[in-house]
């Protein structure tokens, strides 16, 4: 690289420096004794401005270092981001965020979108350290998806990425180890696409509820002791939440499968079970992380240790399941039915025993919203689920040419064993239908899963499995689709967490109806596409080693 390149690279650092300074000083160290000096609101705008003046060269210093690797795509999203800052930034001058209109809404979109699309590419273009880009992407999307979204933390995230990238900026030097280039690949053998494609069909369907959430600002839940959800006559508002049951079963049986596939894939390898043991046990651990420090902040504003959701189950569950692994196919299934019909008689035990009402039980055994405590996928119902995908896993690898018959006669069993313990209630419901429509027959309890919830969703899930293995073979535009978003599912949501709370906030001002949400929906997967295929390509690209395969 030549000279004046490298002076370049070295002027670029001054601004990060500063501006990564300014939001540590403003929003980490310095908030609290700025708002008791006198004068401090006004020192405290000064330093935010000062973040946003320092913003604009970095940026474009990141967009030159990687420019060769950018497309059409990424321009648009590197214009999406520097547009909606300077609106942003003129919002900030004109009110110092104490009123919000219609534009301050797109401003968000833009700037969250651009984020997303910008911040993929440089994770994929390799120029900096793939943690602090993290950073700084995570730090200012959580600045601007929503306006409740005020957790200090979040400009400790910028600050530490922006003065990290800088160092990258003054060195000249390239994030890329070779240690880190060799043995990239997977190791040699068949992937179970179908699996892939099934994940991608659901992690879509859920982004409806979700989209729902911050959108028609309302999310039903159907808990054990209390009384579900009730539609009368509203079959699109019913189908609207009861099609996104089919997500969490989905995701924790593919999850499961995904263990033994991992598993199978390191021992070629020649990884020892203690190798990937840990190796698992450390990826379930990362995701319960992220839930408090990026999944927290976007829903209650803030960190926190006592409220817990799908990605605690998740995680809790892949831990938990580290335990199972090494068990044959008969055994896996049969402890996971146990475990599916012993959930059925947890939550009046947990009842009638005192001593069991405490928030270990909670976390472990029953979901609860009490007090503070809120849980909603305790480990063990959900660990039932995830060795039934576990003992999937192993039909795969051990019957390949008998496994999809397999599933399809499950799938048909579990459907007519739903219906005869709905009609015949008690058992396996929690609550009974509340009239004789068949909107009341299908409306049952999911938190925690109920067994008619679990035939019922667990066989379309087969149904599901066996039609994508039929069609797994046939190319086309939706079938990259469904792989993108299926190989990306855990950046798929958080990215669209981030990206429907800030088309959300359009609706904090105008009021939207069913129409208008999935019209939302929609145009958010549309945006997400180009996202999760440059971060498909950056994870398919890393050592078999790295932790952002994790993600």
């Amino acid at each position: 690289m030549n000279t004046n390149s490298q002076k370049l690279w070295k002027w670029m650092a001054i601004p990060v420096f500063l501006g990564g300074i300014c939001q540590l000083i403003s929003f980490a160290a310095g908030k609290y004794i700025l708002s008791k000096a006198a004068g401090g609101q006004m020192l405290g705008r000064l330093l935010i401005l000062g973040s946003f003046i320092c913003f604009f060269p970095w940026l474009l210093g990141i967009c030159l270092r990687q420019r060769k690797q950018m497309n059409i795509i990424d321009y648009t999203g590197f214009t999406a981001l520097i547009a909606g800052m300077i609106f942003i930034g003129i919002w900030f001058l004109k009110s110092a965020w104490t009123s919000f209109e219609l534009w301050n809404s797109m401003a968000l979109i833009l700037t969250v979108w651009g984020y997303l699309v910008f911040g993929t590419i440089t994770l994929k273009a390799e120029k900096f350290p793939f943690l602090s880009t993290a950073l700084w992407m995570t730090g200012g999307m959580m600045a601007c998806a929503g306006l409740a979204y005020q957790w200090p933390g979040r400009f400790i995230f910028s600050g530490i990425g922006m003065i990290w990238c800088g160092l990258y900026f003054w060195k000249d030097c390239r994030h890329e180890d070779p240690a880190q280039i060799a043995n990239k690949k997977e190791p040699a053998g068949h992937r179970f696409i179908s699996l892939d494609l099934l994940r991608g069909l659901i992690i879509m369907i859920m982004s409806i509820d979700h989209a729902r959430s911050m959108i028609l600002k309302s999310h039903p839940f159907e808990w054990w002791n209390s009384a579900v959800p009730q539609y009368g006559t509203d079959t699109a508002g019913f189908l609207t939440r009861g099609v996104t049951h089919l997500c969490a079963p989905g995701f924790f049986l593919l999850m499961g499968a995904g263990m033994i596939l991992f598993a199978h894939s390191r021992k070629k390898l020649g990884w020892s079970n203690g190798k990937v043991m840990h190796q698992l046990a450390l990826r379930g651990g990362l995701i319960v992380l992220f839930e408090i420090l990026i999944f927290d902040p976007i829903i209650f504003g803030q960190p926190s240790f006592s409220k817990f959701g799908v990605l605690f189950g998740l995680g809790g569950s892949m831990i938990a399941g580290v335990l199972f692994i090494r068990l044959n196919m008969v055994t896996l299934l049969m402890t996971g039915s146990l475990g599916v019909l012993i959930t059925q008689i947890l939550p009046p035990f947990v009842l009638e025993n005192s001593g069991l009402n405490h928030p270990v039980a909670y976390l472990l055994l029953v979901p609860q919203f009490l007090s503070n405590w809120l849980v909603l996928y305790p480990v063990f119902p959900w660990l039932s689920i995830t060795l039934l995908g576990m003992g999937l896993g192993k039909a795969l690898l051990d019957y390949p040419d008998k496994v999809m018959g397999w599933v399809l006669s499950t799938g048909v069993v579990f459907l007519v064993l739903f219906v005869a313990v709905r009609w015949i209630g008690e058992f396996g419901n929690f609550q009974a239908a509340q009239n004789d429509s068949w909107i009341a027959f299908f409306n049952v309890v999911k938190y925690p899963p109920s067994l008619v919830f679990t035939l019922l969703t667990l066989g379309v899930n087969c149904l599901l499995l066996c039609l994508f293995d039929r069609l797994k073979k046939i190319n086309g535009a939706w079938k990259d689709i469904f792989v993108v978003f299926g190989q990306t599912a855990l950046y798929f949501y958080f990215a669209h967490w981030f990206l429907y709370s800030a088309i959300g906030s359009i609706f904090n001002l105008v009021p939207a109806n069913r129409g208008v949400m999935y019209l939302c929906w929609a145009l958010g997967l549309i945006l997400l596409y180009p996202v999760c295929k440059n971060y498909q390509q950056f994870k398919g690209n890393r050592s078999i080693n790295s932790m952002w395969r994790m993600v």
